[in-house]
């Protein structure tokens, strides 16, 4: 057997994880689920911190592609080592938070990079509106050590719906408004133009060309507070979390080396988080002014929904006036090849 045969077969046999999911249900229980090539036993460890997982004693063995780990304690946030034994571990943890009050909080670790590292988990997060948190919410959050928040809302939305975290808890707030986006602008969209579902579609589709291309100063303000957070974790954050919230987390993944159909799926993770129940009375009330306005209530659909077409309307926005992301990022944010390996060198684990 010549020296290629020997290298496929030692891949072949070699196990390797793909598609990990993790989540936690209303009791506090973790349900992990994963693909595998090659059969045999992965050994699942815990901790409460990814650089702190012990991995004396597994939490759970399972060699059936998912595990149930009920035994830790619901009030905390655990990280997870899969470790297949003949092949390579990988860290894990659940991406999106089961809280009450807030649907839409997530995690923007695990994400691949080109360059085969992995963003930090733990350290960079995204959200909507943080003005409902649950006492439990609160002190879930509160593990997560959130030092820094930039919230896109506009000084009306703020004043609605203040976040709030306890007012005990030091964090520091950086209100950065964006308009595209804003209750203002889509109350705008509703008295002018195409108000059906499909010409709301198109508007929806323009915010995020307007959100990539007229709003570098808002987000260039949102990487300098990236770059001066130490230690602590960051957070962005909108009222749903999905297109002020949703491009600003798809420039922080560009700019770490994510590939774009990675950001897209992250992007796309917000169509099953929002809306939930009760986010749909929300949004209605919301608009309640402007309802005499509307023909039919489809272009709250259009508003709401998480649509490949939106985020990839701002790529091809940027496709068309830069040559490549690297000067995207370093012309319209000041993200040039030096802040690049800063911000990597923070939030990217190399080998995990």
């Amino acid at each position: 057997m010549n020296y290629n045969a020997l290298l496929n077969l030692r891949m072949i046999t070699m196990s390797v994880l793909s598609d990990i999911a993790v989540s936690r249900d209303d009791d506090g229980a973790y349900e992990i689920t994963w693909r595998q090539l090659a059969t045999g036993e992965i050994r699942i460890y815990a901790g409460r911190r990814p650089d702190a997982i012990d991995t004396s004693a597994p939490v759970a063995v399972s060699d059936s592609g998912s595990a149930r780990i009920a035994s830790l304690a619901p009030t905390h946030r655990y990280f997870f080592r899969l470790d297949p034994g003949n092949g390579k571990p990988i860290t894990v943890s659940e991406r999106r938070f089961n809280l009450t009050g807030a649907p839409n909080v997530r995690d923007l670790g695990g994400y691949p990079t080109a360059d085969g590292g992995r963003v930090r988990w733990g350290v960079l997060f995204r959200s909507g509106r943080l003005s409902g948190l649950s006492g439990s919410d609160k002190h879930y959050l509160r593990q997560l050590d959130i030092g820094m928040i930039c919230d896109f809302r506009h000084p009306m939305e703020t004043l609605s719906d203040p976040t709030d975290l306890g007012a005990d808890y030091p964090v520091a707030v950086h209100n950065i408004p964006i308009s595209p986006g804003s209750h203002g602008n889509f109350a705008k969209k509703f008295t002018s133009g195409d108000t059906s579902y499909r010409g709301m579609t198109k508007q929806m589709a323009a915010i995020y060309r307007e959100l990539a291309l007229r709003e570098s100063e808002a987000y260039r303000e949102m990487f300098k507070l990236l770059l001066e957070t130490q230690e602590r974790g960051f957070l962005i954050h909108c009222s749903a979390g999905k297109d002020r919230t949703g491009f600003g987390a798809g420039i922080i993944l560009l700019a770490l080396g994510v590939p774009r159909e990675v950001i897209l799926r992250d992007y796309l993770l917000t169509g099953r988080y929002y809306p939930p129940a009760g986010e749909s009375e929300y949004v209605m009330n919301k608009y309640a002014g402007y309802f005499d306005k509307l023909n039919d209530s489809n272009p709250f659909q259009a508003l709401m929904e998480t649509r490949a077409e939106y985020l990839r309307a701002a790529f091809d926005a940027i496709d068309a006036e830069f040559s490549n992301a690297e000067t995207y990022l370093e012309e319209m944010f000041g993200v040039d090849r030096r802040v690049r390996g800063e911000l990597v060198s923070r939030y990217v684990a190399v080998g995990d």
